[in-house]
């Protein structure tokens, strides 16, 4: 399937949305890893849908459920389909 984002801009998206992500990786829904670098999965938020998983390390200064929040409109973007010209 074609996406909206490659799996690598999905993950510079949530990046320029939310501030003081530390780490970030996309995870098919098979567990393999797509893009990002590796994140501790214990301490990772972590979004998932059909898509797949995004999970995140952040630092001290982020706001957790703004940084969940930025997830999944990351993910959702990456999850849709472009529209039919």
């Amino acid at each position: 399937m074609t996406r909206v984002l490659t799996p690598e801009l999905t993950l510079a998206y949530v990046r320029e949305l939310s501030c003081d992500v530390a780490a970030a990786e996309l995870r098919a829904p098979s567990g393999d890893r797509l893009a990002g670098d590796g994140v501790d999965a214990a301490q990772a938020l972590r979004v998932a849908s059909e898509a797949g998983e995004l999970r995140l390390e952040v630092g001290p200064h982020a706001i957790r459920p703004l940084v969940h929040h930025d997830a999944e409109a990351a993910l959702g973007v990456f999850n849709r389909p472009p529209e039919a010209s």
